[in-house]
């Protein structure tokens, strides 16, 4: 035990040392005017914003959760940090939910029917290379502004990848596994259950993580255009309209320390899935 936590914390300084002594050489570069403070604001006056908008700048928030209701009134107040980034994580979290359920379904359909893969492949392949911002003015059109738009281009954004490997994945399962299941009485609903399914893992963790780092980038981008009441882009967007660079800074790092949060949680539910399965082994890579 004390060999493994003296392994996590030399992974642990590994990854953070390179971004603390470039923190402390922007701020000793912006301290002494090498770096415009104006155009480059200091990692601590970055910081000092990040921590005035998360616990000091507070908003109310109405509310509709009984338990919440209970405890905190008919409101809640949070900082305007917290409410962007709540506005934000709750869009990504919708609209990635929508899109890997029907992504699934329709990528298992195109993998396991050659005429419906044929035919949906080509549309796939067409649609697949658009970026998901491209798709916001369409929505604007149908949907207006607000809540609707922003999840449905997440959504689109989200959908193609996960189509894409899950229907690679069905389709690239060993035919021998299958007629040896079908020669031991395997009916099409068995067969799909604990042969064409477990196989489909493995693309699917890399589907989540594409299509979930699109939707996320798309939905950031497109709050920046679709008059959103808060968000991270909102924030990052209305920054900008003040002149306020330690707010885009700080909205920056934001979206990367919670995309990093995300993408760290993916990667504990492949290690306790897929790898603990043993369907793959990414252990190699984080020694």
């Amino acid at each position: 035990m004390m060999v493994l936590q003296g392994k996590n914390l030399k992974q642990i300084l590994t990854a953070i040392t390179p971004i603390l002594l470039f923190l402390l050489a922007w701020e000793a570069l912006s301290y002494v005017h090498v770096l415009d403070p104006a155009l480059f604001s200091r990692p601590s006056k970055i910081l000092s914003t990040i921590y005035t908008m998360a616990f000091v700048d507070m908003v109310k928030i109405d509310i509709d959760l009984p338990l919440v209701t209970i405890i905190t009134g008919d409101s809640l107040y949070v900082g305007t940090l917290i409410l962007d980034i709540i506005s934000s994580i709750n869009r990504l979290v919708v609209s990635f939910v929508l899109a890997s359920i029907v992504g699934i379904l329709i990528g298992l359909i195109m993998g396991t029917n050659p005429f419906i893969f044929r035919f949906l492949n080509v549309i796939l392949t067409t649609f697949l290379p658009i970026p998901g911002i491209a798709w916001a003015p369409i929505f604007l059109v149908w949907l207006g502004f607000g809540d609707s738009t922003l999840i449905a281009v997440g959504f689109i954004a989200a959908l193609f990848p996960i189509i894409q490997n899950v229907s690679i994945s069905t389709t690239s399962v060993d035919k021998k596994m299958v007629w040896a299941s079908k020669s031991m009485g395997a009916n099409d609903l068995s067969l799909f259950l604990h042969v064409l399914l477990p196989n489909s893992f493995p693309f699917l963790f890399t589907g989540f993580k594409l299509g979930l780092a699109r939707a996320w980038r798309t939905i950031i981008a497109v709050e920046l255009i679709s008059s959103a009441s808060a968000g991270l882009g909102v924030m990052i967007f209305t920054a900008r309209e003040f002149l306020q660079p330690y707010k885009i800074y700080g909205g920056i790092f934001v979206l990367a320390i919670l995309y990093f949060m995300i993408e760290l949680l993916l990667r504990l539910l492949e290690k306790q899935t897929i790898e603990k399965w043993g369907m793959t082994d990414m252990g190699v890579f984080y020694e």
